[in-house]
């Protein structure tokens, strides 16, 4: 295997392209390259996720090579991953899993022990149940690198798991969001190095005025509306993918009286249900479904944010904008799965205001006005610390770009 003295940066979804941009700048481009993950690009969440990583990338003038040509044929000093490759492998450890949840694990579904065995344990014991694979998940990572960087994905923990087990042997260094999440890692991995960076792909964001010009022809913004950023996340769940849209389609379009309305649907929804496009269109809804957008401009242009699940509520924390939860029916699926493993974006919901999908217009019209008032805003800002820190705690990009740089001349 050919030993490269260079950073390298695997690139697993094309949004990481944003997530690391900055980051990348401070970086000097010959010490410095790029791998896409062109793994499973056949699996519908993945559609054209490889080809859109290479225009990205090729828009950003950077050198890069494809993991399925260097694997296990080069290895690079330093590497760096979300640790979101969607690398799966056949062997006996799998094999053996498959045999348990198709066995036992689905009996603990069928009679509902998995729901005891969750009480007492914190986990349902079942290995997938049902649904599981014959295949099992693995990182690559210790493959393609000798010291291994594990990138922040989003603060959407499940804090039942995280950090996963696993990532103890395949990552060196856990680069953080915050306070809160290096506070779980150091936990469960005791010698375990961590460094705060905040979010990276919101540095240096320019104005809201000039990101009102820079838009203004592309979203056809109104000088006498505000602007609200509805960005859902992907309901993974079969029957549901697309529900928290379309359940509130009706009345936000009524919203447009007053508001403008940006809607950015999840790339991976985006592939499973493509007609969710023009539908928002004919509605009137200002649709932004370009994959590799710089998404920090239009939280930052924004006056008010929807969003619903996941790591979104978390960047709209980080940048401090007035919020709305969106909650899905208390039946969903989807929820109730979240409820199982914990995932922290429950949690924060105590602390900011939200809607039911069954809620009236006129609610829905006095909880926007009520979200912009002082003390909300306000509000958000201590919210941000707790989880994140003050500007102390967080790491310039110049001192992560020495730390990298050191490490490969060591």
């Amino acid at each position: 295997m050919r030993k490269v003295n260079k950073i390298c940066i695997l690139i697993n979804w094309v949004r990481e392209i944003d997530m690391y941009k900055n980051l990348i700048k401070k970086l000097p481009k010959k010490k410095l390259i790029i791998i896409v993950n062109d793994l499973n690009d056949e699996e519908i969440e993945r559609k054209n996720n490889t080809k859109e990583i290479i225009i990205g990338i090729k828009k950003e003038k950077l050198n890069y090579k494809m993991y399925s040509k260097i694997y296990l044929k080069e290895k690079y000093k330093v590497l760096l991953s979300t640790g979101e490759s969607g690398a799966k492998k056949i062997d006996i450890i799998s094999i053996l899993r498959f045999i348990y949840s198709r066995s036992i694990g689905v009996i603990l579904e069928k009679t509902k022990l998995s729901l005891v065995l969750l009480k007492f344990f914190g986990r349902p014991l079942v290995a997938g149940g049902s649904s599981s694979k014959l295949s099992r998940k693995y990182y690559p990572e210790k493959n393609l690198g000798d010291f291994v960087v594990k990138f922040p994905w989003s603060m959407d923990l499940n804090l039942r798991e995280f950090p996963e087990k696993d990532w103890k042997d395949n990552f060196d260094i856990f680069f953080t969001h915050g306070i809160y999440d290096s506070k779980l890692i150091k936990k469960k991995f005791k010698n375990k190095e961590t460094l705060i960076i905040g979010y990276p792909r919101y540095n240096s964001l320019k104005s809201k005025k000039t990101l009102i010009r820079k838009y203004r022809k592309k979203f056809k913004f109104n000088k006498n509306k505000k602007v609200i950023f509805w960005i859902p996340t992907h309901i993974n769940s079969p029957n549901e993918i697309g529900t928290n849209i379309t359940n509130w389609i009706n009345n936000f379009k009524k919203l447009l009286n007053e508001y403008d309305v940006i809607v950015r649907p999840h790339t991976k929804t985006i592939n499973y249900l493509p007609s969710i496009i023009p539908e928002l269109k004919k509605e009137g809804f200002q649709v932004d479904d370009k994959s590799d957008r710089k998404i920090g401009e239009l939280f930052k242009l924004s006056d008010l944010v929807f969003t619903d699940y996941g790591g979104s509520v978390f960047s709209s924390i980080y940048l401090e904008k007035p919020t709305i939860l969106l909650n899905l029916p208390n039946d969903s699926k989807y929820l109730e799965n979240k409820k199982k493993i914990v995932t922290f974006d429950l949690l924060v919901r105590k602390k900011i205001l939200s809607l039911k999908f069954n809620d009236k217009y006129k609610k829905i019209l006095i909880t926007c006005k009520n979200a912009l008032k002082k003390r909300e805003i306000l509000k958000k800002s201590v919210i941000k610390n707790s989880y994140f820190g003050n500007k102390e705690k967080i790491n310039s990009l110049e001192k992560i770009s020495k730390f990298l740089l050191k490490k490969i001349n060591d």
